[in-house]
């Protein structure tokens, strides 16, 4: 029989359950709206929250190194809530900065992107070697290959989480020269979250009309709801102005802002939206479960390549008409128009120090990240 410690690091959260408890009125059990069945728990057990059976590793290491991340994250957090106007040290940014990126890329959501996107680049491939072995009619088994087969190809990754998590380790550096406000909500509205709360956008790249963003991107914004009352954002300095600039915080006292943020947060979700019971009537949660149908891409990758040589894939971002009114564009980003925007606009400064070596990492993710278990075959 397993023991009960056993039992707690086979149950691995990529959302931790200290950060759901502020989400908690008793710091057990959390509203919970699952999304495809529009069901809505009032009291769902935060130890079966946002976790699978071995996501990260059976290592024990790789949990004890999350654990130390979450509970320093955890205290910062904490004094936030408590003071959200006390002066937070280096090493208090630090650890919450860490955390906010981690938590970026260490769920199932994108876990599931990875493999979407290694999937896309093995069938892509062979599809266009079979392209070309059918095209010789003497080879009549290749010939009978259809392309319904050949999507049926799947990468799966075991564990599944240790991908996500080593492939955002390596991404880390590109975070590193945006700066952050604490959202301090004063108003009757609260914050929700979910099981992918830390939520990637751009408005800058969604006003001149570029599809594509990402963790490079000029106008790079990174959202997280803290608890029902408070959040963070970490922004691009050079295009966005939030707040009084010798204040770390920003009082968000409209409404309209709160929904807007929520907005971002359910269409961000990957299964689940989080609430505190009582605080969110069930109307806004079918709203908010609309807008996650309305604005999350089906579709996560696409393939773009050069001839018969196929250069790689990249993320559909997520877009939706993202309106908050305590951001401000700033005059230099604001000059540029969707007309005179072109690919020298579309990179931070700090792109040009990490880009290289950021592909470098990412050309050799898979053996950094060990995983030794990968395995290619059929979806069923």
């Amino acid at each position: 029989m397993a023991t009960r410690k056993e039992c707690e690091t086979k149950n691995q959260h990529y959302v931790p359950q200290f950060y759901l408890r502020n989400f908690s009125i008793d710091k057990k059990n959390i509203g919970t709206y699952v999304l495809c069945s529009s069901q809505n728990v009032y009291d769902a057990p935060i130890k079966n929250q946002a976790s699978d059976d071995y996501f990260y590793s059976k290592n024990l290491d790789i949990e004890k190194t999350l654990g130390k991340i979450e509970s320093s994250a955890n205290k910062v957090i904490d004094k936030i809530i408590q003071d959200y106007k006390a002066k937070l040290s280096d090493d208090d940014q630090e650890a919450l900065f860490i955390f906010t990126v981690f938590q970026l890329g260490r769920t199932q959501s994108q876990a599931k992107y990875i493999q979407t996107q290694f999937a896309t680049i093995v069938k892509t491939i062979v599809k266009k070697h079979f392209d070309i072995l059918q095209k010789d009619s003497v080879n009549k088994n290749v010939a009978e290959i259809i392309e319904a087969e050949i999507d049926n190809i799947a990468l799966k990754f075991d564990p599944p989480g240790m991908i996500a998590l080593s492939t955002q380790a390596q991404l880390i550096d590109c975070f590193y020269d945006l700066e952050f406000k604490i959202l301090v909500n004063n108003t009757k509205k609260v914050f929700i979250t979910s099981d992918n709360p830390a939520s990637m956008y751009d408005q800058f790249m969604e006003r001149i009309g570029n599809r594509n963003y990402a963790f490079l991107s000029k106008g790079l914004q990174i959202f997280l709801p803290m608890s029902p009352s408070f959040g963070i954002m970490y922004y691009d300095p050079k295009c966005y102005k939030l707040g009084h600039k010798k204040k770390s915080y920003v009082e968000i006292i409209e409404e309209n802002d709160i929904y807007e943020l929520n907005k971002l947060t359910a269409a961000n979700a990957e299964t689940t939206i989080y609430y505190k019971k009582g605080s969110v009537s069930e109307n806004d949660l079918e709203q908010y479960a609309f807008l996650n149908k309305k604005y999350r891409p089906k579709e996560r990758i696409e393939v773009y390549s050069s001839g018969d040589n196929i250069i790689g894939t990249h993320n559909i971002p997520m877009f939706c008409k993202l309106s908050l009114s305590f951001i401000k564009e700033l005059p230099a980003y604001k000059a540029i128009s969707a007309q005179s925007f072109n690919l020298s606009n579309q990179f931070r400064e700090i792109g040009d120090i990490v880009r290289d070596e950021v592909y470098k990492k990412l050309h050799s993710l898979l053996q950094l990240a060990e995983i030794s278990q990968v395995n290619l075959g059929d979806k069923g």
